[in-house]
């Protein structure tokens, strides 16, 4: 079996920082933090998901497998349970764009998109690295025994990508960074904000519509397939509401369905940790997937939850993923 590639590598550390906590940052920096606070990154590695499955992942897949969960989960030269200011603005580069192998330098002048200011207390540099694609696929790119998580690929040979487009779509509210993962703590404001959020997000991915007896789903916004990452947590499906000639109604249901199924030895399971392997039914970018009932007016609609409700029973967490109704198409 092949080793596992581990990660970040910090360099220079010749004493010049001592202090890299993403809530020191905060002191200056108020706005970005409070809004990293609220993010996904911030708790990647304290998700009561990620808790529930990293002793499972060591029990399956061994202690080298539970280290290179934690090395793009918890990354970085403070351990704060999530990936933190250091981890990107003092990137300078990567051994690979896969399996978290990020290059640290906590010398270097912190990375900034714009031009440094002169007011700046620490040194600053424009680095094209922090709002690169090989930055952000550098975790988002997971190639072990075990796991594949193909993002970055899916991302280099979209006709869509753009070195730029991952900020663009996932980062348009600062550092609160957008995508399927639910907000388990936090308050009822926060928790609907990132809901919204993810609504908006696979909203502009995916297009749903009803031409005639037929029902299109279409990825027309993702530079990656949807879902992508790790899929065999996501959910998405279409519902579709079914009038009939003779004027009854009937329901449909998961006419569509998007995401991963772990399966072992052809049978599916709920956690990929029991899988040996899993079959995607992400949607490419611009694949269309399709359902058609000859003759019947239909109107369709499209779920999502963050996390499939079986995969949270599997790790006997007392949670209810969240649904979101993302579109609604109804035909002539």
């Amino acid at each position: 079996m092949r080793a596992w590639l581990l990660a970040l590598v910090f360099t220079g550390c010749g004493g010049q920082r001592t202090d890299v906590a993403a809530r020191t940052c905060g002191t200056c920096h108020a706005t970005q933090f409070t809004a990293w606070n609220t993010s996904a990154h911030a708790r990647s590695g304290t998700s009561p998901v990620f808790d529930a499955l990293l002793p499972r992942v060591e029990r399956a897949w061994g202690t080298t497998a539970r280290t290179q969960c934690l090395s793009c989960h918890q990354p970085g030269p403070e351990v704060a349970g999530g990936i933190g200011c250091a981890t990107c603005h003092l990137a300078v580069g990567n051994r690979g764009e896969s399996n978290g192998a990020l290059v640290v330098d906590l010398e270097a002048p912190l990375a900034s998109p714009g031009l440094p200011s002169e007011r700046a207390p620490h040194t600053v540099a424009r680095r094209a690295f922090l709002t690169s694609a090989s930055l952000c696929g550098t975790c988002h790119e997971v190639r072990t025994p075990h796991l594949e998580e193909p993002t970055l690929s899916e991302y280099r040979t979209s006709p869509a990508a753009d070195e730029d487009s991952c900020a663009s779509c996932h980062f348009r509210e600062g550092h609160r960074v957008a995508g399927l993962s639910p907000r388990w703590d936090g308050s009822e404001e926060e928790r609907a904000r990132t809901l919204e959020a993810t609504r908006q997000l696979v909203a502009e991915a995916l297009r749903l519509e009803v031409v005639g007896d037929e029902v299109r789903l279409t990825n027309v916004g993702a530079a990656h397939a949807v879902p992508t990452g790790m899929i065999s947590l996501r959910d998405l499906w279409v519902d579709v509401t079914v009038f009939e000639t003779d004027g009854s109604t009937t329901l449909a249901t998961r006419v569509i369905e998007l995401g991963g199924v772990p399966e072992r030895d052809g049978v599916s399971v709920p956690l990929v940790t029991d899988a040996t392997h899993v079959r995607s039914r992400s949607l490419a970018p611009g694949e269309v997937r399709t359902w058609k009932r000859d003759g019947a007016r239909l109107e369709a609609r499209l779920y999502a939850r963050g996390v499939r409700q079986e995969v949270l029973q599997a790790l006997e967490l007392p949670l209810v993923a969240p649904t979101l109704t993302i579109q609604a198409a109804r035909g002539p």
